[in-house]
């Protein structure tokens, strides 16, 4: 009898070991034949892949696609560009009506002046005789003009030797547009509305406050305040 069955009993068969019992999947099919770290490991795996191949396709559009073209003519809006104001060339006077000199007008009545929507002041470069934007006036910034237009004042013999200082182009209820001219000369003088047939308006003190801040220094110097 061979040793490592010295103490068996006669006629035993051999020992055998119990066969090991390997843990299954509760998938169906074939993939029940694995067990659940295998199954996990090749998902872990597949997922991986896919990330892999997304981050190279997105590296790829970065790498390879044509940016878009800048547009052909790009649009820049400053503030500089919005505030430059229109040139305007001075205008001819008109010809005196002798009978129009000394005739009450009100301004503001005689060239339809009621509910203005704006107002806009363009001041005399006496160098180059061209006009300026100074301001363009509305909403309440207009109470002050309609308050120095509605009066009553009687016309004189136009100052010849006097240059319109500033033109104001006022914008009425109905869209259209009606430009004076302003002489600056103690007072305010408008000139240029059809009922002063060539003659000057002298405006009264209220004027003058109300287009002085819109002046440059050496025209202000030019009123009596």
């Amino acid at each position: 009898m061979n040793p490592p069955y010295r103490n068996q009993p006669p006629n035993q068969p051999p020992y055998e070991p119990p066969p090991v019992v390997r843990r299954k999947s509760s998938l169906p099919g074939p993939l029940g034949q694995f067990d659940p770290w295998t199954l996990a490991i090749v998902a872990g795996i597949i997922i991986a892949g896919c990330m892999c191949l997304a981050a190279l396709g997105v590296l790829a559009i970065f790498l390879f696609a044509k940016p878009p073209p800048p547009p052909a003519t790009p649009i820049i809006a400053t503030e500089a560009a919005v505030n430059v104001a229109p040139i305007t060339q001075p205008t001819a006077q008109p010809s005196l009506d002798p009978a129009s000199v000394g005739k009450v007008v009100n301004p503001m009545v005689s060239a339809g002046l009621e509910g203005m929507t704006v107002l806009q002041i363009d001041v005399l470069d006496q160098a180059t005789g061209n006009y300026t934007r100074a301001a363009q006036l509305t909403d309440t910034d207009l109470d002050i003009f309609a308050e120095s237009l509605n009066i009553s004042v009687q016309t004189v013999t136009p100052n010849t030797d006097c240059p319109d200082h500033v033109r104001l182009s006022i914008t009425r209820a109905d869209n259209s547009v009606v430009t004076m001219g302003v002489c600056l000369k103690v007072v305010v003088i408008l000139r240029g509305i059809p009922d002063l047939g060539g003659a000057d308006a002298p405006m009264g003190p209220r004027f003058s406050d109300a287009l002085a801040p819109y002046l440059p220094d050496a025209y202000k110097k030019l009123l009596n305040f």
